[in-house]
């Protein structure tokens, strides 16, 4: 059989014989690479290649940076907070098809001038009771008052179809108590000063 002749006068090279310089692709290229080798030669592939690096070094969306500022701030900070829970939970509306998120707060008040002394803020949402914020004044502490507002809290959580309540506390804040009280601890950080940690818990309800 006669050689083939490319435009330049050159011989060109069969498949057959791109395939055996193509043998010594690597396995981890897997048999597609080898096959396309075969099939369309080796500029095919090494162009495969260098598609594939480019699209890493550029990923898909990563033009939208140039086309916003983007800005790091201390200030507005519950303005931007709504607008982001706002988006947050219509998102999360249209894939649970479920809309119960309800704040929650039980409180402690002066017997006579009705102010509002300390107590628990949260919220439920898809069945898990949030504890957010717990505070009682020292003079108020140690007598069981705030294992009644918990129970209180848990309770207003059951009757709203929660079946579990998560919080986290810091090491030196109260741990002992919720554990106490029922609660079991899932998750540890450190955090600052040396020693101290925030500790995730959650109880069933």
């Amino acid at each position: 059989m006669a050689p083939v002749v490319n435009r330049r006068g050159g011989k060109m090279k069969t498949s057959a014989q791109h395939a055996e310089k193509w043998r010594g692709v690597p396995p981890s290229n897997g048999p597609k690479t080898r096959e396309r080798a075969k099939k369309f030669g080796p500029h095919s592939v090494r162009r495969m290649f260098a598609n594939l690096n480019a699209a890493a070094c550029h990923p898909i969306g990563e033009s939208n940076v140039e086309k916003y500022r983007i800005e790091t701030t201390e200030y507005a900070v519950d303005k931007i907070e709504a607008l982001i829970a706002e988006g947050l939970n219509q998102y999360n509306d249209e894939v649970t098809g479920s809309s119960d998120r309800r704040p929650l707060a039980v409180t402690v008040k002066d017997p006579i001038s009705g102010e509002v002394l300390g107590g628990i803020t949260g919220r439920s949402s898809l069945g898990l009771l949030f504890v957010d914020l717990f505070y009682l004044p020292a003079s108020m502490r140690g007598a069981g008052l705030g294992s009644e507002l918990l129970r209180r809290f848990e309770l207003e959580g059951r009757r709203r179809g929660c079946v579990s309540a998560v919080l986290y506390t810091i090491s030196f804040q109260a741990p002992r108590f919720y554990e106490l009280n029922g609660w079991t601890r899932f998750g540890e950080v450190p955090c600052l000063p040396a020693g101290t940690s925030r500790i995730f818990m959650s109880k069933t309800l």
